[in-house]
């Protein structure tokens, strides 16, 4: 019986993937639209200073993150020390939003542009 139970579950898990892999038989553009040089160079200096940016938000938020929590061990139940440590935590919060968001920009540029660089 659990043989039984584990291949018909298996069966219902892997359906989905054996209906993809038909394919839908339309095909795209076989070449992508030519790019300006200095458009491609613009765009990879905006991704480089991007990836830059979530890489120094990142290692921030954690920094910032610790001394949060720090600041939460040592407040000794303070209503005044606990509130200024939520509010950090909130600020914590954002910039780690907003680092995952500027990974984002580039690609919405690209969108809007609508070009495609390789």
């Amino acid at each position: 019986m659990k043989k039984v139970l584990c291949t018909a579950s298996l069966t219902l898990l892997l359906l989905p993937t054996l209906a993809l892999a038909q394919g839908s038989g339309i095909s795209g553009p076989t070449t992508p639209p030519r790019v300006n040089i200095s458009l491609a160079y613009t765009l990879g200096l905006l991704n480089n200073a991007t990836g830059w940016l979530f890489s120094i938000f990142l290692v921030l938020s954690v920094i910032f993150m610790i001394f949060t929590a720090f600041a939460y061990l040592t407040s000794g139940g303070e209503p005044e020390k606990v509130r200024s440590a939520t509010r950090r935590l909130i600020f914590v919060l954002v910039a780690l939003v907003v680092a995952y968001l500027s990974t984002s920009v580039p690609y919405l540029i690209q969108d809007l542009l609508g070009i495609q660089v390789i």
